[in-house]
């Protein structure tokens, strides 16, 4: 996810990617991400609102909202791979 990050948020009409933590404390999330070196943006949803709102089933789950706010397509599960993003990613541009 970092890497689509990083080259969606370079472009002028990318994609906007976060995450969303649904376990951890603010504490526990910044301290996971500095230590990876991440820099992506993080939900936290520490009481499960946004969750609920999106269906999640599991952890890692991937939601695709296009520009109107309308879900695309939802990835259950890990990316494989960097191409496996830029594919599921361009379903929805």
């Amino acid at each position: 996810m970092e890497s689509i990050y990083k080259q969606e948020s370079a472009k002028a009409d990318g994609a906007v990617i976060l995450t969303a933590n649904i376990r951890d404390s603010l504490e526990g999330a910044t301290a996971f991400m500095n230590s990876r070196g991440y820099t992506v943006p993080v939900l936290l949803d520490a009481h499960y609102g946004n969750s609920m709102l999106y269906g999640v089933s599991g952890v890692p789950m991937t939601v695709f909202i296009d520009r109107k706010g309308i879900i695309r397509y939802i990835k259950l599960g890990p990316f494989k791979s960097l191409s496996e993003i830029q594919k599921d990613l361009g379903k929805i541009t």
